[in-house]
């Protein structure tokens, strides 16, 4: 990879996790829905591609272009891509039933007891049958909200991973790449992983944070 390259790569990563990383202190401190901040902080990604292409004097649309060209093969792949998760889970699920791992009616039930919060006059049948055609429902419709929302979601920071930063390490699948790629994908998520799994947003630490930010202005 030639020194240009490099130089470009690093400018892309600098970008991209600087601007994550603001991303992140605006949720921690400013209370930013976590609906605005996953948005925003995918498509930061491609904001850092934009900003690199113009810093670089390449072409902004030719490049989008073609890190967005699709062929029938990557739309059929695209499409079977979330199926995997199905296949994964059905295997789980028959492995797991004789040894009583797995209760899909434990799902139910919570889906259930929100609407006995929610409709109080509603009958027990009724609850029931109702939690569970939309346990169902909510399993066949995990499938379009992956290959929309969720899709959508990721094109943003995917325009960058396997985009921008793919083609320039040569747009080659050797394990190099692959590992180059993967290391800073997954450094990148660490802290909004971390922010997430800890539910900052709901809990005592956020809340200590907040109270010394405002006394720290007064």
């Amino acid at each position: 990879m030639s020194r240009g390259a490099v130089l470009k790569v690093l400018t892309f990563v600098i970008l991209s996790y600087m601007i994550a990383l603001a991303l992140d202190i605006a949720v921690l401190w400013s209370g930013l829905p976590v609906f605005l901040w996953g948005f925003a902080r995918m498509w930061c990604v491609t904001l850092s591609v934009f900003i690199c292409l113009v810093l670089y004097r390449e072409s902004v649309s030719g490049s989008f272009r073609k890190f967005l060209r699709l062929s029938r093969r990557a739309v059929v792949l695209y499409l079977l891509a979330p199926l995997m998760a199905y296949g994964v889970l059905g295997l789980y699920v028959v492995l797991a039933l004789p040894m009583g791992l797995f209760d899909f009616s434990a799902y139910v039930e919570i889906i259930a007891d929100s609407l006995r919060k929610l409709f109080t006059s509603m009958s027990e049948e009724q609850v029931i049958r109702i939690a569970t055609i939309s346990a169902y429902t909510q399993v066949v419709f995990a499938y379009l909200a992956a290959v929309t929302i969720n899709a959508f979601f990721a094109l943003g920071e995917e325009i960058g991973w396997r985009g921008y930063l793919y083609d320039l390490l040569g747009y080659n699948p050797s394990l190099r790449n692959t590992v180059i790629v993967g290391v800073l994908w997954g450094l990148w998520h660490a802290p909004s992983t971390i922010l997430l799994g800890l539910r900052l947003r709901n809990s005592d630490t956020l809340k200590m944070l907040r109270f010394m930010r405002t006394h720290s202005y007064t």
